[in-house]
């Protein structure tokens, strides 16, 4: 796998790590075409391995941040232990 540099400003990591948890809380009924994107490199990321890079993503966080960031809310399928 290559790995990927990418500047972004405050506003799209944001926007990233909405999708990334929209991404959660939807993985089973996303649109064919969006799945297919997912699956485009290899199979998805597992729920656990989508919190590991929201954390990478939110600039250090601790993965406990970022699930403290998220909020309980998300539904339990997807609060990943």
């Amino acid at each position: 796998m290559n790995a990927l540099t990418l500047q972004v400003d405050e506003r799209e990591l944001s926007t990233i790590l909405a999708a990334l948890l929209l991404l959660q809380e939807q993985i089973d009924i996303l649109p064919e075409d969006l799945a297919d994107m997912i699956r485009e490199h290899g199979p998805p990321l597992t729920f656990r391995q989508i919190d590991e890079l929201g954390s990478r993503l939110s600039l250090g966080m601790s993965k406990d941040q970022f699930k403290a960031y998220c909020g309980d809310d998300r539904p339990s399928h997807v609060q990943a232990a």
